[in-house]
């Protein structure tokens, strides 16, 4: 696979996550990771820590699952590239609104996300690291 076809399989990875967490599906979330792998990591800008191994991603999931009535999730990967044959690093630019089960407010916010995904044999491209970050700070040079 050349790198061109590489970037698009992960951006169609991308898309399907997008589409599973929109439709609030996080067992397809979950389908997207690298289960073969026992230590993913998920670093959201809602926890003080890093939320790493399957125990805590599927609480992390359980809680979303829980606590949201709808969510609109849309990413835009700025940077896919490889790191190895077998490995690869995106950045994303991520809009995502949601709507918590205890009212109608829409909590709508921005924020960039580095994501690594390992190609598993058969199975394709699968995420074992995301990490959140705000999307800028007051007063910091646009460029």
């Amino acid at each position: 696979m050349g790198d061109d076809d590489a970037r698009a399989a992960i951006a169609a990875v991308l898309r399907e996550h997008d589409r599973a967490f929109s439709a609030l599906d996080f067992d397809a979330v979950s389908a997207l990771w690298d289960d073969e792998d026992d230590d993913v990591v998920y670093h959201g800008e809602e926890y003080p820590r890093p939320q790493a191994g399957w125990h805590q991603l599927i609480a992390h999931w359980a809680r979303l699952g829980a606590r949201l009535q709808a969510a609109d999730v849309s990413t835009e990967p700025t940077i896919i590239r490889s790191l190895s044959g077998d490995l690869a690093l995106a950045v994303l630019l991520i809009e995502w609104r949601l709507v918590g089960v205890d009212s109608d407010v829409e909590h709508v916010g921005t924020c960039w996300a580095t994501a690594l995904l390992r190609r598993r044999s058969g199975r394709g491209w699968r995420l074992f690291h995301y990490m959140e970050a705000p999307i800028h700070l007051d007063g910091a040079p646009s460029e």
